[in-house]
């Protein structure tokens, strides 16, 4: 078995990350990052036995990455990239969610397109505390963003909110 570390390049953060042996009919198996959202810049390793593999990634706005005939056979750091056109690092758009409301946020929904209905959890298991913040890089788009609380009540809700540089969004 040898370390293999899969390391987030992207500009966003990947909210499932599956890795198969390659040509396997089926893409499955252990979500490498259940209940945390790999960040822009962070990583995750896990001991594979040598072999070729294919690796799933699927950013929280539901896009998804496949990589096919990867080979591991010894220690090794593979990154995960966005390859959508212009948005290759460096990212250089933030978003910073500021939680002014009196209930923590637990679920924050960040996509591209018109409904709040879709997207994964970009905070993972720890809530944005009343007061406190979250910096999340994306590229610069156009994206739909809903804040709630732990009890699924909708802090807020946009559509349309171009992010680009680095902004605030403030909830309530």
């Amino acid at each position: 078995y040898f370390a293999t570390t899969l390391k987030n390049e992207s500009c966003m953060s990947v909210c499932v990350l599956l890795g198969s042996p390659d040509r396997c009919e089926y893409m499955g198996g252990e979500n490498w990052v259940e209940g945390h959202p790999l960040r822009s810049g962070e990583s995750v390793t896990r001991d594979l036995p040598p072999g070729r593999y294919a690796v799933w990634s699927e950013l929280c706005t539901e896009e998804y990455l496949a990589e096919e005939g990867l080979s591991f056979r010894s220690d090794t750091v593979h990154p995960i990239t966005d390859t959508k056109p212009g948005s290759s690092p460096p990212c250089g758009t933030s978003l910073t969610i500021v939680n002014n409301s009196d209930a923590p946020i637990c679920d924050l929904r960040i996509g591209i397109g018109e409904s709040v209905h879709v997207g994964w959890n970009w905070i993972g298991t720890e809530p944005i505390q009343p007061g406190h913040s979250l910096a999340v890089t994306l590229r610069p788009d156009t994206y739909f963003i809903r804040a709630e609380g732990c009890d699924s009540t909708w802090l807020r809700s946009d559509v349309d909110v171009a992010v680009s540089g680095h902004q605030t969004w403030t909830v309530p």
